[in-house]
């Protein structure tokens, strides 16, 4: 372990996370002097502290350790695409429903620290958005709009993509996010598993690259990472990306909910659930104001 390189990952951590030493040692109840001994690599964490630590930086400890934190230094984009045409046809029913949708999915992009998101879609839906959401400087986001027919999305940087209206819920979503956009050698995409249900899915070898589409145990989910390089392949359809051996699983952990909104049954099934959560918490899920307090957005 080098414990000058761990050092420099627990400031850089901690200042992309928005507090001050002093504050990260009220979280883990020390002297603020004992965090400045680890900045300036003069000592690491007693093992007491590093799992505690590593949940308040939003950060793997393994990749806290490694300082295996180099990919957050990019600048990835976000990209909400709803081009198609039967993403419309397939959800006609109340759209204040579909509407409590679409902060669910700003906050996956707030989650993963991207503030850059293009929305593509209907000239209709776009109205809509745009008048609830406007330019996103409320929550510290930048966001963009293109009519679909008029433009595409085209993906000329590193790029959450999401393609479809999905719910995804769980203990620690950005670590998944970012297991996604740590990987430079191909598209990685979330996936989910079922037992006992025949679904069109995906077949992973041992190193979770994903081999063929089969019937089977993996299905593939509409949330994918493009790392710079890749948009030529990534625009050409998963079936390329499988063929040239540059597509790869990031599976869900157990535990983790997950849902792809096709009909309106099932818009209503996750706002029901949303509902539940909320009220047996006592928190609001996917808050957009709470998320960019939490991410310290605004300060950026």
């Amino acid at each position: 372990m080098d414990v000058t390189k761990v050092g420099a990952a627990i400031r850089y951590k901690r200042i992309r996370e928005g507090y001050t030493q002093q504050e990260l040692a009220e979280f883990l109840g020390i002297s603020y002097q004992a965090v400045s001994k680890w900045e300036r690599g003069l000592c690491v964490p007693d093992t007491m502290y590093l799992s505690k630590l590593a949940e308040i930086l939003n950060i793997e400890l393994m990749d806290l350790l490694d300082r295996n934190i180099k990919f957050l230094d990019e600048e990835w984009k976000g990209a909400l695409d709803l081009s198609h045409a039967a993403w419309e046809q397939r959800l006609q029913g109340d759209r204040n429903k579909l509407l409590q949708i679409y902060p669910m999915i700003l906050c996956y992009f707030m989650l993963a620290g991207i503030r850059d998101i293009t929305i593509c879609s209907n000239i209709r839906e776009v109205s809509l958005i745009r008048d609830i959401y406007n330019d996103g400087h409320k929550y510290g986001l930048e966001i963009k709009y293109l009519i679909s027919g008029n433009k595409k999305i085209e993906l000329k940087e590193s790029t959450m993509y999401i393609d479809d209206l999905v719910f995804l819920y769980g203990s620690n979503l950005t670590k998944y996010f970012w297991h996604g956009m740590d990987r430079k050698d191909g598209v990685s995409i979330l996936t989910r598993k079922f037992t006992g249900v025949q679904q069109t899915g995906v077949a992973v070898d041992m190193q979770r690259l994903i081999t063929k589409t089969k019937a089977g145990d993996q299905s593939i989910l509409p949330v994918m990472f493009v790392p710079d390089g890749f948009s030529r392949v990534f625009a050409s359809g998963i079936s390329q990306l499988i063929n040239k051996m540059n597509l790869y699983a990031e599976p869900l952990a157990r535990g983790m909910v997950s849902c792809v909104i096709t009909r309106e049954e099932e818009c209503i099934n996750v706002l029901n659930c949303k509902n539940a959560v909320e009220s047996m918490t006592g928190e609001k899920m996917y808050d957009l104001e709470e998320v960019s307090r939490a991410r310290n957005l605004l300060l950026k």
